[in-house]
């Protein structure tokens, strides 16, 4: 029974995460909304915006 317990604790955790997240679209784990590389897998999750001019 404690094992069922142990598995049920981090999604638990995951699905009571603020607003201010997001899931990355590779791992799925729960990342900062602003962030551009998943610091899970280290993959790019968003377009790395620069100036178009240069």
């Amino acid at each position: 029974m404690s094992e069922a317990e142990t598995k049920t604790e981090p999604m638990a955790e995951e699905s009571q995460a603020p607003k201010e997240t997001k899931f990355c679209k590779h791992c799925g784990k729960t990342i900062a909304k602003e962030a551009i590389v998943c610091p899970h897998c280290g993959c790019q999750v968003e377009e790395i915006k620069g100036d178009a001019d240069q």
